[in-house]
């Protein structure tokens, strides 16, 4: 039987171009590299070794981008939960649900003090805020207004002890000597403008079900820094103390 390989009249003569294929893969100087044998019918046979390397290469690809899946998924996981979580000093990571907080003091219903805060968080436990307040005891008004940078030392904002320093401005009044000159009945006071330098000890609980009602309490310090003869004239001293409460809801 005659085996025709090219040019040949026998188009069905699949045993012929079979024992071809073999005979070309026995006699080549690499056994295992791909070595087509076509027939007039344009079929043709291929190594062993071309087919398993195609296959090898084809699961090598899919493998890396499996890989590259996995990584990429894994990547942003870790940024979207390192924007909601800190590490605690145990090595597990808290959640930190709220970064603002807006609150006011309860006791300016009953009294003449009243004051009203708003807080943000900047960085993993640093807030920055302001406070506005006006309270009055014995006829001496104080008005304030002060920029506040506070620092969590559990990195948790809004919830603990904190520490802060503050700068702001002052406006005091107290009841003065009456001037001759005034006709009665006339208010006179005396007055004290001046900026300020305060040091805090604050500490912050968050309440309820879903820990957002801020209970706040603290002491604080501030200095005048206003000249002798402007605090003499008003008889106010160097520094004085500061007391906090509010309460209000973290956003």
């Amino acid at each position: 039987m005659e085996a025709v390989v090219e040019g040949g009249t026998d188009r069905h003569n699949v045993p012929a171009v079979a024992d071809a294929c073999a005979r070309n893969r026995l006699s080549s100087s690499e056994p295992f590299e791909r070595h087509p044998v076509r027939g007039k019918d344009g079929r043709g046979c291929y190594s062993l070794r071309n087919s398993v390397e195609i296959q090898m290469s084809v699961r090598r690809s899919v493998a890396v981008s499996f890989a590259l899946v996995a990584l990429c998924l894994c990547t942003a996981a870790n940024a979207v939960r390192a924007q909601v979580t800190v590490p605690s000093s145990k090595g597990t990571l808290i959640e930190i649900p709220y970064r603002t907080y807006l609150a006011l003091d309860p006791l300016g219903i009953p009294f003449d003090i009243v004051s009203l805060e708003l807080e943000n968080a900047i960085a993993p436990g640093i807030t920055i805020g302001g406070t506005g307040s006006y309270t009055e005891l014995d006829d001496d008004r104080f008005t304030s207004g002060d920029l506040k940078l506070r620092y969590y030392p559990g990195e948790v904002v809004l919830r603990g002890f904190a520490l802060g320093v503050s700068v702001g401005y002052l406006h005091y009044s107290k009841p003065g000597v009456r001037d001759v000159g005034l006709p009665p009945g006339a208010p006179t006071r005396v007055t004290l403008d001046t900026p300020t330098l305060g040091v805090l000890v604050d500490y912050n609980w968050l309440l309820g079900t879903r820990r957002r009602f801020l209970v706040g309490t603290g002491l604080g310090a501030k200095r005048i820094l206003a000249g002798e003869a402007e605090r003499n004239a008003a008889d106010f001293s160097r520094a004085y103390l500061t007391a906090r409460f509010v309460v209000g809801i973290a956003f």
